[in-house]
């Protein structure tokens, strides 16, 4: 089911479409291994919901680690 899940979700201009692709381009990994990056991002991002009981927010998860170092 998470493979499903994350297979619908890194199409061009959906959730992880941008991270999927460009991770694809630049660093030249097939999409197997990809999908598992994402299925293990998506997994994670699903518990975090749940333990925290709150919805998504796709400005909270979508962050990537350079930003986080500017705000630190």
């Amino acid at each position: 089911i998470l493979g499903v899940m994350a297979f619908q979700m890194v199409k061009r201009g959906d959730i992880f479409g941008e991270y999927y692709h460009s991770r694809k381009e630049k660093e030249k990994l097939p999409g197997t291994k990809l999908l598992a990056i994402i299925e293990r991002k998506l997994l994670k991002i699903i518990f975090g919901m749940a333990k925290k009981k709150e919805s998504y927010n796709s400005g909270k998860f979508m962050k990537c680690e350079s930003q986080y170092n500017i705000a630190a």
